[in-house]
């Protein structure tokens, strides 16, 4: 629909703007990095006048864990670059990208550990595409689900990103 242009087409600069100015209070980017994450989003657009977010979410059905089976502990701040494995999970919320850790740039990160960045935040949904470097910084979480251990980078707190460095590169 997005390619048909007649009735949905994508965000303007005028709104991009406007967006820009609300989101960099707390995710910290250029504006010019900020409109190439923004550009290929395709859950958010103007439909005739209308601007329009859709947020996915899982039915209960799709959904294989119980309440309070997953445990989480608070390992601090932490800043890495990762190779995205798996974006498949981008649209949902929460939004979750599977990782592979290929250096850790703060925090008490545990590189073959670490396996996912997750999001709340619609902001972060579509934000990096597999096979892509980023850099994350968001809070480091321990969990334990089902007898396995694991990191993950949850995103969402003011100063939180996660940036495309293949986008970056294009600057």
């Amino acid at each position: 629909m997005l390619a048909e242009g007649r009735n949905f087409r994508k965000l303007g600069s005028k709104y991009l703007s406007e967006v820009f100015n609300f989101r960099s209070l707390e995710t910290p980017m250029s504006y010019e990095l900020f409109v190439k994450h923004e550009a290929r989003k395709v859950i958010q657009g103007i439909y005739r006048d209308f601007v329009y977010f859709i947020r996915f979410i899982k039915d209960l059905n799709e959904i294989n864990e119980r309440y309070g089976e997953r445990k989480i502990k608070n390992k601090g701040l932490a800043k890495v670059k990762a190779l995205v494995t798996d974006d498949s999970e981008s649209i949902f919320t929460p939004c979750i990208y599977k990782i592979k850790c290929l250096d850790v740039l703060e925090g008490s990160v545990k590189p073959n550990e670490l396996i996912e960045v997750i999001s709340l935040r619609g902001r972060f949904a579509e934000q990096a595409a597999k096979s892509e470097i980023v850099e994350i910084r968001g809070k480091l979480e321990e969990v334990k689900l089902r007898g396995k251990r694991y990191q993950r980078i949850i995103i969402g707190l003011p100063g939180d990103y996660m940036i495309s460095l293949n986008l970056k590169a294009l600057e």
